[in-house]
């Protein structure tokens, strides 16, 4: 997401900020962050979390560069061929759940990914009918072989959705503990099928 026609609001800010301690300082660092040529809304927060934490070593990663998605391309390719079994796993997991007393937080669908195009994150269907692949909103159509082609080409186009952002998530940095209110855990305890299915790490 472009930062293109924040100037306004930060002039807001700054109006708001007046003449309290820190105000200039913080209003030349947010200038330098969304301001920037080419900023974007991932560039921006990158910035600011270096500025005030990278002393301490923090380290942010950005998940939708291309190296990563392509190393996990597997886990897309897996999602575009298994979704009703996504969507089966996840309805199973969920009823078991919802019968122990906690309620479901994510809803699968039939396909759990998207597609950028022209800066839009649109969600990817399956036609059976004509064995395609669609992109939602658009005239975009891959057959499977295309499909495969493109995930080889640009994987930085697909985006998992919050049903499949875990897998993607534990793969590419697995955690050493996950720390979280009753939804949360209960959102993860959702997803423990699908990752013995996918066949990535996940302990609780």
């Amino acid at each position: 997401m472009s930062t293109v026609g924040l100037a306004s609001l930060l002039d807001e800010t700054e109006a708001i900020l007046g003449n309290a301690p820190f105000a200039a300082e913080t209003m030349e660092l947010l200038r330098r962050a969304y301001l920037a040529e080419g900023a974007t809304m991932m560039s921006a927060t990158r910035f600011l979390l270096h500025h005030w934490l990278g002393k301490y070593g923090l380290v942010v990663l950005d998940a939708s560069a291309a190296a990563l998605k392509k190393e996990a391309s597997f886990l897309i390719q897996n999602e575009l061929q298994h979704g009703e079994q996504t969507e089966a796993l996840i309805a199973a997991q969920s009823r078991a759940l919802e019968q122990a007393g906690f309620h479901a937080q994510a809803k699968p669908r039939a396909l759990n990914l998207f597609y950028f195009e022209n800066g839009q994150r649109k969600r990817i269907i399956y036609q059976a009918a004509s064995d395609t692949f669609a992109i939602h909103d658009s005239m975009l159509q891959f057959s499977p072989q295309n499909m495969a082609q493109e995930i080889a080409l640009h994987p930085e186009r697909f985006s998992f959705n919050v049903i499949t952002r875990p897998l993607y998530q534990q793969y590419i940095l697995p955690n050493l503990a996950y720390i979280g209110g009753g939804g949360e855990i209960a959102y993860w305890l959702q997803l423990k099928t699908l990752f013995e299915a996918r066949q990535i790490f996940f302990r609780h």
